[in-house]
C-alpha cells in the first residue's frame, strides 16, 4: 500500500508538468497579449476620406488594405476607429447597371486625428447653497480636449414651453465642474454636457438637476415691548 501511495506522487506530478508545458504557452501568449496590443478605444483615430466623381457611376465601393469598409452613392466616408500614427492601403471602384470599373491605384494615408471623444459620463451634482445655484461635476472624456455644457428649463417646474426650447450653451472649456447661479430657486432645469475635439463633438449627456431652494429666513431680532 505504501509503495502504491509513493508511485502515485511521482506519476501525478510528472502529468502536471507535461500540462503545464503544454497549456503554458497559450497561457502566457494570451497574457502579454492583452499587455501589448493596444487598446483602440484610447488610441482611437480616424480618417476623412472623398474622392471626385466618376463618369457614369452611379455607386462606389471603398477598401481598406483589401477589405471593403464602404459601399453607397456618397463621395466621401470617414474611417474608424483607427490607431492613430498607423499607415493604412485605401482603393476605390465604381459601379453602374452596366458593371463595374477597374479598381483605382492605391493610396497610402496615415492616420494623423483623433476620434471624437466619448459622451462624457458619472455626472455627479454637488449640494448648493441656497437660493438657486447649481454646482455639478463629470468624469473625464477620452480624447476631450474640450466641453460644452448647456441648459435649458424644464416647463411646469420652471418657466414656459417656449423657454424650454431655447437652449443656452452656460459653459464652454477645458474643466469638468460647472457652477452656475441666479436661477429660479428650487427650479428644475436639464444640463447637457458634451466633449469636444478637432474631429467634432460627442453625443450630449444630459441629466435634469434641481436648483436650490429659497433661503431661510434670517434670524429676527427679538420684539421690543412699550
Amino acid at each position: 500500500m505504501k509503495n502504491s501511495r509513493y508511485i502515485t506522487i511521482p506519476l501525478f506530478l510528472a502529468i502536471a508538468v507535461v500540462v503545464s508545458f503544454l497549456f503554458a504557452p497559450f497561457l502566457f501568449s494570451a497574457l502579454f497579449a492583452d499587455m501589448t496590443e493596444p487598446d483602440i478605444e484610447k488610441e482611437c483615430g480616424e480618417i476623412v476620406l472623398s474622392w471626385e466623381s466618376a463618369k457614369r457611376a452611379e455607386s462606389y465601393i471603398l477598401y481598406r488594405d483589401g477589405t471593403q469598409v464602404y459601399s453607397g452613392r456618397g463621395r466621401s466616408y470617414v474611417d474608424r476607429p483607427l490607431v492613430v500614427s498607423e499607415f493604412y492601403i485605401y482603393s476605390l471602384i465604381a459601379l453602374n447597371d452596366g458593371g463595374i470599373s477597374e479598381e483605382s491605384q492605391e493610396v497610402v494615408i496615415k492616420t494623423k486625428r483623433p476620434c471624437p471623444p466619448e459622451p462624457p459620463e458619472s455626472i455627479l451634482v454637488y449640494e448648493s447653497p441656497c437660493e438657486g445655484e447649481v454646482s455639478f461635476e463629470w468624469s473625464p472624456s477620452p480624447r476631450a480636449e474640450t466641453y460644452q455644457v448647456a441648459r435649458s428649463p424644464v416647463p411646469g417646474s420652471t418657466g414656459t414651453v417656449f423657454a424650454w426650447m431655447m437652449e443656452d450653451i452656460v459653459y464652454e472649456g477645458g474643466g469638468t465642474y460647472f457652477r452656475g447661479d441666479g436661477l429660479q430657486a428650487g427650479g428644475l432645469y436639464s444640463y447637457k454636457i458634451r466633449a469636444g475635439n478637432e474631429s467634432g463633438w460627442s453625443d450630449w449627456s444630459s441629466k435634469f438637476i434641481r436648483a436650490s431652494r429659497v433661503c431661510p429666513p434670517e434670524k429676527p431680532l427679538p420684539p421690543v415691548g412699550s
